[in-house]
């Protein structure tokens, strides 16, 4: 009966955790880089911010990490106008909503709610940390390199072990194992329990001491029987924990050689992706001149017909000196 509790709990565990994920309701920013005052509220799955180019996308993703890993540092990115420079996440997570506030001004701080904190250094606060609940991992730049595929061998390796948590995996394992042999073993004394049951049987002359028996082995098959489908349970946990095992045993066997050649070949691409992005920027820029220069032709050709009308609607049809009429 406890290891089918252990389960179910487990299970509800899982599903609570599932439905708590750490979100990001808004944004609020103001003098950072080029926002003197944005405002921008997130749903609930998926956004898709798109803009020109130095149109302030990048740097409202520097402005979440400067309030997630308190980076970057130093003064580089408040405005140029001056004042307090200062960005707001509302976020929810399993404790409900909080307000988490960066500002540097007069005063450099983290605010959690009503909380203040000072000299942080360049390290978050550890409230901050346990709210947001996020890293370096979960924000990538605009053109940062795969995920992963720069790891050596061995970071990787303990990558996969803390996603997948093998100790804790083996810790379950081996409580599953001794919570499964004291059950048998109970198991096995009720069997004999039984036994002796059946046997004081025999010797009961007494009708209701028979009735009391007989429910009392009732009673025990019941437990019996849920024992053998917990103990079903149990080895099937067994199988799916050791189907895993092995998945992690390929994923260790990963030929790394080949994954560093590939990234030389996405490093060459790269590389090339910035080159033409430069050249699309000057073409863009080159363009942008042109349609200024037609909207500026177009302008001083209204210009000239108003001109034209004007001097014919003024200009008299006999000259005033000389008296002829103007052809």
């Amino acid at each position: 009966m406890r290891v089918r509790y252990l389960i179910e709990d487990l299970i509800l565990q899982d599903k609570k955790e599932e439905s708590f994920i750490m979100t990001i309701k808004s944004i609020k920013i103001f003098n950072f880089q080029s926002h003197e005052k944005t405002f921008l509220k997130f749903h609930k799955r998926l956004n898709i911010i798109c803009g020109k180019t130095d149109s302030g996308k990048s740097g409202l993703r520097r402005a979440i990490e400067w309030v997630v890993n308190n980076r970057p540092s130093g003064e580089s990115f408040k405005s140029k106008w001056g004042g307090n420079t200062k960005v707001e996440l509302l976020v929810k997570n399993k404790e409900g909503k909080s307000l988490i506030s960066r500002k540097k001004g007069k005063e450099n701080l983290y605010i959690l709610n009503d909380n203040k904190y000072k000299a942080f250094g360049q390290d978050v606060p550890g409230d901050i940390r346990n709210v947001l609940q996020m890293s370096d991992i979960n924000i990538q730049n605009q053109i940062s390199l795969p995920f992963m595929l720069t790891m050596s061998a061995g970071e990787t390796a303990r990558y996969l072990n803390e996603i997948v948590s093998l100790e804790g995996i083996d810790k379950s394992l081996s409580n599953i194992q001794s919570i499964l042999r004291k059950e048998t073993s109970q198991l096995e004394e009720r069997r004999l329990n039984k036994r002796q049951f059946i046997f004081d049987l025999q010797s009961y002359e007494w009708i209701d001491n028979v009735e009391e028996k007989l429910i009392k082995l009732e009673k025990e098959e019941k437990e019996i029987e849920a024992l053998k489908e917990q103990g079903h349970q149990i080895q099937n946990i067994v199988g799916q924990i050791e189907i895993e095992q092995v998945k992690l045993n390929k994923l260790s066997k990963v030929d790394v050689i080949q994954l560093q050649k590939d990234l030389t070949k996405i490093e060459m691409l790269q590389k090339k992706i910035e080159l033409d992005n430069k050249q699309i920027e000057e073409i863009e820029n080159i363009v942008s001149d042109i349609e200024f220069q037609q909207e500026q032709l177009q302008y001083l050709k209204e210009s000239n017909k108003q001109d034209i009308r004007k001097f014919k609607k003024l200009m008299p049809n006999i000259c005033p000196l000389c008296g002829e009429k103007i052809r």
